[in-house]
Protein backbone atom coordinates (compact mmCIF):
# COMPACT_ATOMS: atom_id res chain seq x y z
CA UNK A 1 0.00 0.00 0.00
CA UNK A 2 2.82 2.33 0.90
CA UNK A 3 4.37 2.04 -2.31
CA UNK A 4 1.32 2.15 -4.37
CA UNK A 5 0.95 5.44 -2.36
CA UNK A 6 4.35 6.46 -3.28
CA UNK A 7 3.98 6.42 -6.37
CA UNK A 8 1.03 8.13 -6.85
CA UNK A 9 2.55 11.00 -4.69
CA UNK A 10 5.57 10.78 -7.34
CA UNK A 11 3.48 11.05 -10.52
CA UNK A 12 1.15 13.94 -8.75
CA UNK A 13 4.38 15.83 -8.39
CA UNK A 14 6.20 15.35 -11.71
CA UNK A 15 2.59 16.17 -13.34
CA UNK A 16 2.74 19.71 -11.04
CA UNK A 17 6.37 20.15 -11.99
CA UNK A 18 6.02 19.72 -15.57
CA UNK A 19 2.84 22.40 -15.82
CA UNK A 20 5.04 24.73 -13.59
CA UNK A 21 7.69 24.37 -16.21
CA UNK A 22 5.74 25.91 -19.06
CA UNK A 23 6.54 29.36 -19.56
CA UNK A 24 4.32 32.01 -17.77
CA UNK A 25 0.83 32.85 -19.94
CA UNK A 26 0.04 35.50 -22.32
CA UNK A 27 -2.55 37.45 -21.02
CA UNK A 28 -4.64 39.43 -23.63
CA UNK A 29 -6.55 42.91 -22.68
CA UNK A 30 -8.64 45.26 -23.94
CA UNK A 31 -5.44 47.60 -24.43
CA UNK A 32 -3.17 45.79 -26.72
CA UNK A 33 -3.59 44.70 -29.75
CA UNK A 34 -0.37 43.14 -30.63
CA UNK A 35 2.00 40.33 -28.44
CA UNK A 36 5.32 38.95 -29.46
CA UNK A 37 5.86 35.92 -28.61
CA UNK A 38 9.83 35.36 -28.86
CA UNK A 39 10.07 35.40 -24.81
CA UNK A 40 6.66 33.55 -23.94
CA UNK A 41 7.19 30.26 -25.71
CA UNK A 42 9.25 27.07 -25.25
CA UNK A 43 11.19 24.77 -27.24
CA UNK A 44 11.91 21.35 -28.24
CA UNK A 45 14.45 20.04 -30.88
CA UNK A 46 13.06 17.29 -32.41
CA UNK A 47 16.45 15.60 -33.49
CA UNK A 48 15.37 12.46 -34.88
CA UNK A 49 11.85 14.09 -36.78
CA UNK A 50 10.16 10.88 -35.03
CA UNK A 51 8.11 12.91 -32.05
CA UNK A 52 3.83 13.67 -32.13
CA UNK A 53 1.87 15.49 -30.59
CA UNK A 54 1.06 12.97 -27.90
CA UNK A 55 4.52 12.57 -26.76
CA UNK A 56 5.38 16.28 -26.64
CA UNK A 57 1.90 16.87 -24.69
CA UNK A 58 2.71 14.17 -22.25
CA UNK A 59 3.94 14.79 -18.76
CA UNK A 60 7.27 12.71 -20.13
CA UNK A 61 8.40 15.57 -22.26
CA UNK A 62 7.12 19.10 -20.50
CA UNK A 63 10.52 19.25 -19.07
CA UNK A 64 12.18 19.03 -22.41
CA UNK A 65 11.20 22.12 -23.41
CA UNK A 66 13.60 25.06 -23.17
CA UNK A 67 12.66 28.39 -22.46
CA UNK A 68 12.84 30.74 -25.51
CA UNK A 69 15.62 34.01 -25.32
CA UNK A 70 15.09 35.50 -28.22
CA UNK A 71 12.36 37.84 -29.25
CA UNK A 72 12.81 36.16 -32.66
CA UNK A 73 14.39 32.45 -31.85
CA UNK A 74 16.47 31.61 -34.53
CA UNK A 75 18.60 28.19 -34.95
CA UNK A 76 20.21 29.00 -38.42
CA UNK A 77 19.89 26.18 -41.16
CA UNK A 78 18.58 23.22 -39.38
CA UNK A 79 17.58 19.38 -40.99
CA UNK A 80 15.80 19.03 -37.19
CA UNK A 81 12.08 19.75 -36.54
CA UNK A 82 10.97 22.28 -33.69
CA UNK A 83 8.75 22.01 -31.38
CA UNK A 84 7.05 25.38 -29.79
CA UNK A 85 4.64 25.57 -27.25
CA UNK A 86 3.26 28.11 -25.93
CA UNK A 87 -0.28 29.44 -23.14
CA UNK A 88 -2.52 32.42 -23.53
CA UNK A 89 -5.01 33.76 -21.36
CA UNK A 90 -8.03 36.49 -22.29
CA UNK A 91 -8.64 39.04 -19.81
CA UNK A 92 -10.55 41.06 -21.78
CA UNK A 93 -13.89 42.57 -20.83
CA UNK A 94 -15.30 41.55 -24.56
CA UNK A 95 -14.01 38.01 -25.75
CA UNK A 96 -12.15 38.95 -29.92
CA UNK A 97 -11.14 36.82 -32.09
CA UNK A 98 -7.49 36.37 -31.58
CA UNK A 99 -4.69 35.81 -34.35
CA UNK A 100 -0.75 33.77 -34.79
CA UNK A 101 0.84 34.61 -37.48
CA UNK A 102 4.15 33.22 -38.74
CA UNK A 103 6.12 35.69 -40.36
CA UNK A 104 8.49 33.32 -42.24
CA UNK A 105 6.93 32.68 -45.78
CA UNK A 106 9.35 30.41 -46.58
CA UNK A 107 9.02 27.80 -43.44
CA UNK A 108 8.50 24.47 -45.82
CA UNK A 109 6.42 22.70 -43.61
CA UNK A 110 4.72 23.20 -40.02
CA UNK A 111 1.32 21.82 -37.98
CA UNK A 112 -0.54 23.99 -36.19
CA UNK A 113 -2.35 22.22 -32.47
CA UNK A 114 -5.14 23.99 -31.18
CA UNK A 115 -6.15 22.51 -28.16
CA UNK A 116 -10.14 20.82 -28.82
CA UNK A 117 -12.95 23.25 -26.97
CA UNK A 118 -15.01 20.01 -26.73
CA UNK A 119 -13.46 16.60 -25.30
CA UNK A 120 -9.42 15.82 -25.12
CA UNK A 121 -7.00 16.01 -27.88
CA UNK A 122 -5.79 18.67 -30.55
CA UNK A 123 -7.17 20.41 -33.45
CA UNK A 124 -4.34 20.10 -36.17
CA UNK A 125 -4.11 22.66 -39.44
CA UNK A 126 -1.03 21.57 -41.64
CA UNK A 127 0.47 23.86 -43.98
CA UNK A 128 3.97 25.56 -45.40
CA UNK A 129 5.75 27.21 -48.37
CA UNK A 130 5.32 23.51 -49.72
CA UNK A 131 2.04 23.15 -49.12
CA UNK A 132 -0.62 24.58 -52.04
CA UNK A 133 -1.55 27.99 -50.56
CA UNK A 134 -5.45 26.49 -50.30
CA UNK A 135 -3.83 24.90 -47.11
CA UNK A 136 -4.11 27.40 -45.14
CA UNK A 137 -6.54 28.34 -42.54
CA UNK A 138 -6.26 32.30 -43.14
CA UNK A 139 -5.72 33.66 -47.28
CA UNK A 140 -2.75 35.39 -46.38
CA UNK A 141 0.71 35.46 -47.25
CA UNK A 142 1.90 34.48 -44.27
CA UNK A 143 0.75 31.69 -42.22
CA UNK A 144 -2.19 32.57 -39.79
CA UNK A 145 -4.13 30.38 -37.21
CA UNK A 146 -7.45 31.55 -35.57
CA UNK A 147 -7.34 30.95 -31.78
CA UNK A 148 -10.07 29.63 -29.92
CA UNK A 149 -9.95 31.04 -26.52
CA UNK A 150 -12.77 31.02 -23.82
CA UNK A 151 -12.89 33.25 -20.90
CA UNK A 152 -10.37 32.47 -17.83
CA UNK A 153 -8.96 29.30 -19.46
CA UNK A 154 -5.50 29.12 -20.06
CA UNK A 155 -5.13 26.71 -23.20
CA UNK A 156 -1.83 25.36 -24.02
CA UNK A 157 -0.80 25.67 -27.88
CA UNK A 158 1.67 23.42 -30.08
CA UNK A 159 3.51 24.17 -33.66
CA UNK A 160 5.83 21.74 -35.43
CA UNK A 161 8.27 22.96 -37.78
CA UNK A 162 10.04 21.74 -40.32
CA UNK A 163 12.48 24.15 -42.56
CA UNK A 164 13.79 21.11 -44.79
CA UNK A 165 17.41 22.53 -44.11
CA UNK A 166 16.35 26.20 -44.83
CA UNK A 167 16.50 28.88 -42.12
CA UNK A 168 14.57 28.00 -38.64
CA UNK A 169 13.28 31.50 -37.97
CA UNK A 170 10.45 31.28 -35.87
CA UNK A 171 9.14 35.14 -35.84
CA UNK A 172 5.74 34.78 -33.73
CA UNK A 173 2.59 37.06 -33.39
CA UNK A 174 -0.31 37.02 -31.69
CA UNK A 175 -2.75 39.66 -33.10
CA UNK A 176 -6.69 41.00 -32.23
CA UNK A 177 -8.44 41.12 -35.31
CA UNK A 178 -8.26 44.93 -35.29
CA UNK A 179 -4.47 45.23 -35.37
CA UNK A 180 -4.20 42.45 -37.73
CA UNK A 181 -6.50 44.17 -40.43
CA UNK A 182 -4.60 47.59 -39.95
CA UNK A 183 -0.94 46.14 -40.51
CA UNK A 184 -2.57 43.74 -43.07
CA UNK A 185 -3.99 47.04 -45.04
CA UNK A 186 0.01 48.82 -44.52
CA UNK A 187 1.49 45.84 -46.28
CA UNK A 188 -0.81 45.27 -48.80
CA UNK A 189 -0.57 49.22 -49.80
CA UNK A 190 3.37 48.90 -49.54
CA UNK A 191 3.13 45.70 -51.69
CA UNK A 192 1.32 47.63 -54.23
CA UNK A 193 3.27 50.28 -54.93
CA UNK A 194 6.44 48.07 -54.63
CA UNK A 195 5.24 45.52 -57.51
CA UNK A 196 3.72 48.31 -59.62
CA UNK A 197 6.61 50.18 -59.93
CA UNK A 198 8.56 47.04 -60.66
CA UNK A 199 6.02 46.19 -63.09
CA UNK A 200 6.02 49.69 -65.07
CA UNK A 201 9.76 49.06 -64.77
CA UNK A 202 9.87 46.09 -66.91
CA UNK A 203 6.88 47.21 -69.25
CA UNK A 204 8.94 50.71 -70.17
CA UNK A 205 12.39 48.71 -70.64
CA UNK A 206 10.83 46.01 -72.78
CA UNK A 207 9.47 48.73 -74.91
CA UNK A 208 13.00 50.30 -75.33
CA UNK A 209 14.31 46.63 -76.07
CA UNK A 210 11.60 46.53 -78.62
CA UNK A 211 11.98 49.70 -80.30
CA UNK A 212 16.01 50.66 -79.73
CA UNK A 213 17.18 46.49 -79.87
CA UNK A 214 19.64 47.32 -77.29
CA UNK A 215 20.97 43.92 -75.59
CA UNK A 216 21.42 46.13 -72.20
CA UNK A 217 17.36 46.62 -71.88
CA UNK A 218 16.97 43.12 -72.61
CA UNK A 219 19.35 42.32 -69.57
CA UNK A 220 17.64 45.05 -67.25
CA UNK A 221 14.52 43.36 -67.96
CA UNK A 222 15.57 40.29 -67.24
CA UNK A 223 17.22 41.08 -63.90
CA UNK A 224 14.27 43.25 -62.45
CA UNK A 225 11.92 40.84 -63.92
CA UNK A 226 13.75 38.12 -61.50
CA UNK A 227 13.75 40.71 -58.85
CA UNK A 228 10.02 41.03 -59.23
CA UNK A 229 10.09 36.84 -58.41
CA UNK A 230 12.35 36.66 -55.76
CA UNK A 231 9.98 39.68 -53.40
CA UNK A 232 6.85 37.46 -53.92
CA UNK A 233 7.90 34.55 -52.97
CA UNK A 234 10.00 36.30 -50.12
CA UNK A 235 7.31 38.05 -49.16
CA UNK A 236 4.98 35.36 -49.47
CA UNK A 237 2.57 36.25 -52.24
CA UNK A 238 3.73 32.73 -54.44
CA UNK A 239 4.02 30.06 -53.31
CA UNK A 240 5.14 26.68 -55.33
Amino acid sequence: MKIILGFILLSLTSYLYAQSNIEQPVIFNNDIGQYPLGLHVDILEDTNGELTIDQVSSAAYQTQFKPSQAKVPNFGFSNSPYWVRFRVKDDSQQPKQWYLEMAHPSMQQMSFYRPRIEGTGFWRKQTGFTWPFQSREIAHQTFVFKLALRPKIEPTFYLRFDSGGDSMTLPLTIWSFKAFFQKTQIEQLFAGFLFGTLLVMIGYNTFLFLFLRENSYLYYVLFVTSFFCHELLYRGFLSI
